[in-house]
């Protein structure tokens, strides 16, 4: 059956306390999913399952889990828990993320690991323990993994944050190709830069400069999370069934733009 067919389907969005995983939230609230969200921070989770309430098409409210992608035994938790509250698991978002940029000469081995043990390893637990749970089932379902533009552009200082997004849209390729006999789709939803809490703050602190920045965007602006979260619906949905193994980049056109910045006279 079809998960447009499913009466309350269910989606699990790791990182949905905030920023573009909230966003998600909401907008597969408002389209009759059954929500959980998880993260590290209870307080933040239990603060914006009560925002997202009211967003909830007559269907059940948010709900949230503690966890922490980064421990396998945690994933596995986290998975069998959603589980066995709502009977079901249709879809995981992948979207709980760690940013950590600096010169690759001063990066240490413990930064290292950390970008790589949330970006890279927290997707691929989560995503084995949802496939562990379906497959057993004969069940199908959709994997969304959220990426990033830094996959694909390189800039100073994202050596680490780059190679794991990077590697996300491998592993991203293969389960595709692994799971696709068992009804299972995985897609990377890789956006560019986001008007997210965290942007906000580098914007203030003068850490980005936002000038800059939208000159290298064709559309000359950045991405609401709303965007972001209403193509994971569609991709998450029956109308993307024939769409698996595909890295799908929302950046305005930056990314196909290169590095280039208008009003430069040598651009050509």
């Amino acid at each position: 059956m079809s998960l447009d067919r499913q009466e309350n389907p269910v989606v699990l969005i790791t990182g949905g306390g905030s920023g573009i995983g909230k966003a998600c939230a909401k907008v597969f609230l408002r389209e009759g999913y059954r929500v959980f969200i998880s993260g590290r921070d209870a307080a933040r989770l239990e603060t914006a399952s009560a925002e997202l309430a009211s967003s909830a098409a007559g269907g059940p409210a948010p709900e949230w889990i503690t966890a922490d992608v980064a421990d396998p035994a945690q994933c596995d938790r986290l998975l069998e828990t959603t589980d066995r509250r709502a009977g079901r698991i249709d879809v995981l978002i992948n979207n709980a993320a760690y940013f950590d940029i600096g010169p690759a000469r001063e990066f240490s081995a413990e930064r290292w690991r950390k970008m790589f043990d949330v970006n890279l390893h927290g997707a691929f637990y989560c995503a084995q323990a949802f496939a562990n749970i379906l497959i057993p089932q004969q069940q199908e379902g959709v994997i969304l993994n959220i990426g990033s533009i830094s996959a694909r552009m390189s800039a100073d200082g994202y050596s680490a944050y780059a190679a794991s997004k990077a590697a996300l849209n491998s592993l991203t390729r293969s389960l595709a190709v692994e799971w696709a006999g068992h009804g299972i789709r995985v897609n990377c939803l890789a956006p560019g830069h986001t008007n997210t809490e965290g942007i906000q703050e580098a914007i203030a602190a003068k850490e980005l400069k936002i000038d800059d920045l939208l000159a290298s965007i064709p559309l000359g602006r950045i991405a609401e999370p709303a965007e972001v979260a209403e193509l994971a619906l569609f991709l998450a949905g029956e109308k993307a069934r024939y769409l698996t193994g595909q890295i799908i980049y929302l950046d305005g056109g930056r990314s196909a733009n290169g590095n280039f910045v208008r009003g430069d006279r040598h651009a050509n």
